[in-house]
């Protein structure tokens, strides 16, 4: 059995971006609590002993009042995906970003 397929998510995990004032916060955001944390760290040494082709899907939580006041931008809308999939591709040098099943949530 692949490492990765008996990872199980636990705690808190946050991915966002501001659609407001981008010059100063531009890009994508993510936080996560303790056990979020540390079950993303698991779950990437999981997929680097899997190799090629392993995959998995986290759950993602809107951003919390207090992760959005951290950069004083609590009056931006902002919007996040509810889940970001993993994958690991045989070339080391592939990135690819794609935004799917996005629910845009603004505050």
């Amino acid at each position: 059995m692949k490492r990765s397929h008996a990872w199980q998510q636990h705690g808190t995990v946050s991915l966002w971006r501001y659609l407001d004032n981008l010059r100063n916060y531009p890009g994508w955001h993510i936080g996560a609590d303790a056990a979020g944390c540390a079950s993303m760290l698991a779950l990437l040494d999981a997929l680097a002993l899997d190799g090629p082709g392993a995959t998995r899907t986290l759950q993602l939580s809107p951003p919390s009042p207090a992760q959005l006041a951290v950069p004083n931008n609590r009056d931006a809308r902002w919007d996040a995906p509810a889940t970001l999939r993993l994958t690991v591709d045989e070339d080391v040098a592939f990135w690819q970003w794609d935004v799917d099943a996005r629910v845009p949530r603004c505050a």
